[in-house]
């Protein structure tokens, strides 16, 4: 279990560690951030709107070990939601972050 204190001080390391140009780096980011939601659920739930984004700037990164974490992550995370509403759709909402072209009609 994390804390929210805890939370609020590993967070902003992590999310920094997003921006970083290792590809290393960025996907025990990532990584960490995908276990935190089985750790802290209700924690990271506060926190999505600025996670979420970041994760998905993270998708586009050129390593593909960067971009599969990113999705393992985003799938975790789906995975603790709780809204039924939400959990019905989660999956193709993480379906259309980490490819936005699937499913686009002409």
């Amino acid at each position: 279990k994390l804390s929210t204190q805890g939370m609020r001080l590993v967070l902003p390391a992590l999310l920094k560690g997003l921006d970083e140009v290792a590809w290393r780096t960025k996907q025990g980011s990532v990584q960490l951030l995908g276990t935190m939601a089985y750790c802290a659920p209700k924690q990271l739930g506060a926190c999505l709107p600025t996670i979420v984004p970041k994760i998905g700037y993270v998708l586009k990164d050129p390593h593909p070990r960067v971009q599969e974490a990113a999705k393992n992550a985003l799938r975790e995370i789906g995975s603790v939601i709780k809204n039924p509403e939400i959990a019905q759709i989660a999956q193709q909402l993480l379906s259309a972050l980490a490819d936005p072209s699937t499913g686009i009609k002409p």
